[in-house]
């Protein structure tokens, strides 16, 4: 039994009504079954029609009247749409008309709503496990809907006892009526065949007693009916569709966002109460935090390449004061040889001025005092000079380790305000913020010391420039008084010179090839350093390219950093949340999607709906001229689609506001309908039931019944011939 029972097949039925109370009627007698299964209601055909894609039912419990689309359409539709689906009509009362229209579709089944019993629960299954071998005729239902016609004619009252189904007769109806079927057919036919052709006319010409009795009832209901349409006054109700929502506007916050994103999480549901940031929801931030960390690879690698750059940079300094300090030894070295080149040129001149006579000895004296005191100019002003770029050097030195310091103490100034600004976000301890700090003081120090030693070395080269000045000044007097005195000696001794100059200007031409090559030499270190000041200048360039992307990266960091806090999504202000579209995590949000819609904390609720703007009429009149914002508080009468009116009470409200303007709605592709906004207010907060009060809550959908105008009932009967009037 358990292994049948695990068998059964379960029989997914789709009820479509517009009717809530013949719907729940069906729920409560096919519920307790296991093998049935409501798996879902519609109200209308189309709303049915858009269900059956996704849930798939097996049989369909179809009324016949419902509005739009009615039955019979819908099962035409979903005949060609769905064969695989049986379809069982449902109906208040038998119409031949519908019972032709039921022939010829692919109707299961046609049952009376006043019939609906335990029993159908064995139609339903019967149906599903023969629909799949039972072929039907459609002559067969033609023919059974033609004897059906006949027999309503003879006995109407057997019309609620009947059901019309594709399979064989005498599987729907009972052998009571069968049997009154077959005999009325016999009797008419055989009478029928015996009435000559003349005879069945002046039957049909002969008056029938009931239908004067009907013309004398029709006579007195117009007498009675007249007078009561012309005197008797009703109301005329405007109906509007809407929902509760907060008083006041609502505070909306979109996906500002670039691109579609999942959520991720969500912290609220719709009707929670929310504080000023509080975290709503948020989304996917892996596409981001993904362009963050590329954004900081690059970050790093350009850092990485500016060290390399200034360690480069550095090394070409030092190659440069290199190279300068190899140029200035060169020079010293070529200066010696100048001054031995002299020296040669001056012992020259003494052995040939050995050979004057005794008396050409002070001459020869005065010559080698002149030779040495030049000798010993040239000497001391090398070595002052010598010293001067000594101390020159130095200061180059003391500038460079200066601007080595700068940029360290820049470069450890930026590192402790990057390290602060990450331990002002939390990123980092204090303890690591404040080791960076110190070691920037330490770099502000060194500065201070390089800076010092700079001031000492700019000192030393004034104090020995000084030095050389006086020296050289000295010099240049010893020269000057030994130069008069060879003066004097020379015109004594003319002509002993004029045999020694020849000697004397070959020495002096080889001292000019001596300077000479010192010229050339000191050209040639020139340009080499030049080039290297070259070199040093590109990668000064390349150092500022590098230092300009650096930057770039760093706010397209920030921007990103901006970017990561749109993704979580916080409350503006206290208040309620009125909408929540999004209310499932892995949900895809699109730019500028509504994310959530928050209504002001203290307001209350009130009914928001819209009413045809034909029904509006005498709403609009009411509006005072001036103002438009006040119309009369008319009474209006709110039912609730969540407490049935049945069982609930209906809630009154007064009408505080009709919209000044009308608004179009799309209804069909080729067509709009005219509307105006209306507000109500409620007169209880909550709605009674069964001796407790029920809170309202936001977005419950109502129904509001507005008394539009009274009118006699003759009006509303010549209305519709006024209008064609009208129209022409």
């Amino acid at each position: 039994m358990i292994a049948q029972q695990h068998s059964t097949p379960i029989i997914k039925i789709l009820v479509v009504d517009d009717l809530r109370v013949v719907r729940e009627k069906l729920k409560a007698i096919l519920q307790p079954h296991e093998d049935l299964q409501i798996i879902g209601t519609a109200a209308d055909g189309d709303s049915a029609i858009e269900q059956l894609e996704y849930l798939q039912p097996d049989i369909i419990l179809l009324d016949v009247d419902m509005p739009k689309l009615n039955g019979i359409q819908a099962a035409q539709i979903i005949n060609q749409k769905y064969p695989q689906i049986d379809v069982i009509i449902l109906s208040g009362s038998i119409d031949r008309d519908e019972l032709t229209n039921i022939a010829n579709s692919s109707i299961k089944e046609y049952i009376i709503k006043g019939k609906i019993d335990l029993e159908l629960a064995d139609k339903i299954r019967t149906i599903y496990h023969q629909s799949e071998r039972e072929v039907t005729s459609p002559q067969l239902d033609r023919d059974r809907v033609v004897e059906f016609n006949r027999a309503s004619k003879r006995d109407p009252s057997n019309h609620s006892q009947l059901t019309l189904s594709p399979a064989p007769l005498q599987a729907d109806f009972s052998d009571n009526a069968r049997s009154q079927f077959t005999s009325i057919a016999n009797t008419s036919l055989s009478k029928l065949h015996d009435w000559s052709s003349s005879a069945r006319e002046l039957i049909d010409m002969m008056p029938i007693p009931w239908t004067r009795g009907l013309l004398y009832f029709v006579a007195i209901f117009l007498g009675i009916a007249i007078p009561w349409a012309c005197l008797f006054k009703m109301d005329e109700i405007g109906t509007a569709r809407g929902r509760l929502e907060f008083q006041g506007n609502t505070i909306k916050r979109e996906a500002d966002i670039e691109g579609s994103v999942a959520v991720t999480k969500v912290y609220v549901k719709k009707g929670d109460l929310v504080k000023a940031g509080q975290i709503i929801m948020e989304l996917d931030t892996k596409n981001i935090r993904e362009q963050i960390y590329q954004n900081q690879l690059k970050l790093n690698g350009a850092r990485q390449q500016l060290d390399r750059l200034l360690l480069l940079k550095n090394q070409i300094g030092l190659g440069t004061t290199a190279q300068q300090q190899q140029n200035q030894a060169q020079l010293l070295e070529k200066q010696s040889q100048i001054a031995q080149a002299q020296q040669s040129l001056a012992t020259l001149e003494s052995n040939a001025n050995s050979q004057v006579a005794e008396k050409l000895a002070q001459l020869r004296q005065t010559e080698q005092t002149l030779a040495d005191r030049q000798s010993s100019y040239n000497l001391q002003q090398a070595e002052k000079r010598t010293q001067v770029r000594q101390a020159e050097q130095s200061i180059l030195d003391a500038q460079t380790n200066y601007l080595l310091a700068q940029n360290r103490l820049k470069d450890a100034q930026n590192e402790a305000n990057r390290y602060q600004n990450l331990y002002r976000t939390g990123a980092i301890p204090e303890v690591k913020a404040k080791e960076i700090a110190s070691i920037a003081l330490e770099k502000k120090q060194l500065l201070t010391q390089a800076f010092a030693s700079l001031q000492q070395s700019k000192l030393r080269l004034k104090e020995q420039q000084e030095n050389n000045l006086k020296l050289l000044q000295q010099a240049r007097a010893d020269i000057t008084q030994a130069r008069l005195r060879l003066t004097e000696q020379q015109q004594n001794y003319q002509s002993t010179i004029s045999r020694t100059q020849s000697d004397i200007a070959q020495a002096k031409l080889r001292v000019t090839e001596q300077q000479r090559g010192s010229e050339s030499l000191t050209k040639g270190g020139n340009i080499a350093v030049l080039k290297t000041e070259q070199q040093s200048k590109e990668i000064q360039s390349q150092i500022a390219t590098l230092q300009s992307e650096i930057d770039r990266d760093r706010a397209q960091g920030s921007f990103l950093t901006q970017q990561l806090q749109r993704y979580t999504i916080r409350a503006d202000l206290d208040g309620t949340i009125f909408e929540l579209p999004i209310v499932r995590e892995g949900s895809v949000v699109q730019p500028k999607q509504l994310l959530a819609e928050i209504a002001p904390q203290g307001g209350g609720l009130v009914f928001k709906g819209e009413i045809p703007a034909e029904r509006s009429e005498s709403l609009r009149a009411s509006l005072d001229s001036t103002n438009a914002t006040n119309p009369d508080r008319k009474d209006v009468k709110l039912k609730f689609d969540e407490f049935p009116f049945e069982s609930y009470d209906i809630v009154n409200g007064k009408l505080t506001w009709v919209a000044p303007n009308s608004k179009l709605t799309q209804i069909s592709p080729n067509g709009t309908s005219a509307s105006y906004d209306i507000e109500v207010q409620l007169a209880q907060p909550c709605i009674k039931h069964d001796g407790r009060c029920i809170p309202f809550k936001s977005g419950q959908p109502a129904t509001a019944e507005i008394v539009i105008r009274n009118r006699r009932i003759i009006d509303f009967i010549l209305d519709p011939f006024r209008k064609l009037s009208n129209s022409n």
